[in-house]
């Protein structure tokens, strides 16, 4: 059962017992912005290294769907507060 589970899903049925805190992004929650445009793609969520890519980042765009962008083509910036 565990070698179906972990096959299937990437994990066994006693992955939850043994679950390992991630370390949240010191970048989570701020804007990505493209580096050639400087267009805004949408909002850090975390940060991990891919085959494909190498670094990137997951970027949470405007709809809800989330992308990984390469580290190497996005600027990252802190939100602006509202001001009144």
């Amino acid at each position: 059962m565990n070698a179906f589970m972990y096959l299937q899903y990437g994990g066994t049925m006693f992955d939850r017992f043994f679950v390992k805190e991630e370390k949240k992004s010191p970048v989570a929650g701020k804007l990505a912005f493209d580096k050639g445009t400087k267009y805004y793609i949408g909002i850090v969520r975390r940060e991990g290294h891919t085959a494909r890519l190498g670094d990137v980042y997951y970027v949470e765009q405007a709809g809800g769907g989330m992308i990984e962008v390469s580290k190497a083509n996005v600027e990252v910036r802190d939100p602006v507060p509202n001001e009144r």
